[in-house]
């Protein structure tokens, strides 16, 4: 599956929300998430993770690709039935477990279009887009009173490596 997303630091999230839902979007998820990276020993871009949401676990592999604005992902992601097989697996097969982090989310969605305010511990709550191609964050974002120059292709490790975390 292709995952195009931009995110925007330090956003206003009440005034974001109301736009949010002004323009139709609807709550779709909120509650903690959980996630074990895992170290692949392969070049940059590539994340193995855990990732529990709502008691199911899933297992993610992510290549991403960083455009002018967006991030750009190749990920494929399945439910696992037990996450700590699954980790041990992981672990037999030579991969190092990583950090593992809790951040709080609440998703919006409208359509194919997901935004989603993610808080952790000592950073202030940002905003994620996520649609299918570049043009459609930068609609949703200009109809969110977001200026293009604040769209930023990171990940969730250039937020924290930002915050110095």
């Amino acid at each position: 599956m292709r995952e195009v997303e931009a995110k925007v630091l330090a956003i206003d999230v009440a005034d974001c929300v109301a736009r949010l839902q002004k323009l139709g979007f609807v709550k779709s998820f909120d509650d903690d998430i959980t996630t074990i990276y895992f170290k692949t020993g392969v070049v940059d871009g590539k994340t193995l993770r855990l990732r529990t949401i709502d008691n199911m676990t899933y297992m993610t592999v992510k290549r991403t690709v960083k455009g002018t604005t967006t991030k750009d992902a190749q990920e494929f992601e399945f439910v696992v039935s037990d996450k700590e097989v699954a980790r041990q697996a992981l672990l037999a097969l030579g991969f190092v477990e990583g950090k593992t982090q809790t951040k709080h989310r609440v998703s919006f969605a409208l359509g194919e279009v997901h935004c989603e305010f993610d808080t952790m511990p000592g950073i202030p709550t940002f905003l994620e887009i996520e649609a299918h191609d570049p043009a459609t964050i930068e609609t949703v974002a200009k109809q969110l009173g977001i200026s293009f120059e604040r769209l930023l292709n990171w990940t969730g490790g250039d937020v924290l490596k930002h915050y110095q975390r």
